[in-house]
């Protein structure tokens, strides 16, 4: 079995959207840790990038449904590849906010026909900078470390995508 089918067998698994849903799942309560528990503010860039993540939750969570599917399947795989390209360019902008003298944030925008800074503002409140360095593990700072998180989900789902036109082997073998 090629490295190729063995994806496109596992994409057909409940298995692989459970860890992809689990993963984002992880990522999205370390947000929410370090804004209720660490006393974070997160700014305009970590609530939009949360967005991106959260939506990429979705997106497992339609794969997860009926992975069988080929309409689910894809389904989920366009909004993960989506969202995950989404979620890596607010987080490369994050970091040109950081490390860029003159950048500046923009502020939260919501359209008046979803007000979730206003419905759940302990989730999706920004009152901190963008250009403010507030944590860092490894000199690497938050939007940094996002970057690389969105770019492997970009690189999964690449594979993930071009094994999904490997044609199915013959069971008679």
């Amino acid at each position: 079995m090629t490295f190729f089918s063995f994806l496109k067998t596992f994409s057909v698994s409940r298995l692989s959207w459970a860890l992809l849903s689990g993963f984002t799942l992880f990522f999205i309560l370390c947000s929410i840790s370090f804004q209720h528990i660490m006393k974070l503010d997160p700014c305009t860039m970590c609530i939009y990038e949360r967005i991106s993540m959260m939506l990429l939750f979705v997106s497992a969570l339609v794969g997860l449904i009926a992975p069988h599917n080929i309409i689910f399947r894809w389904a989920g795989l366009l909004g993960w590849g989506a969202m995950a390209y989404k979620g890596m360019t607010l987080a490369m902008e994050h970091v040109h906010y950081q490390t860029s003298l003159f950048a500046i944030c923009e502020p939260l925008y919501f359209p008046e026909w979803l007000p979730l800074n206003q419905w759940l503002p302990n989730i999706f409140s920004a009152p901190g900078d963008c250009s403010e360095v507030v944590w860092s593990l490894f000199d690497i700072s938050m939007p940094q470390w996002l970057v690389y998180i969105f770019a492997a989900y970009l690189i999964v789902w690449g594979l993930v995508v071009i094994s999904q036109f490997v044609p199915a082997k013959s069971q008679n073998r």
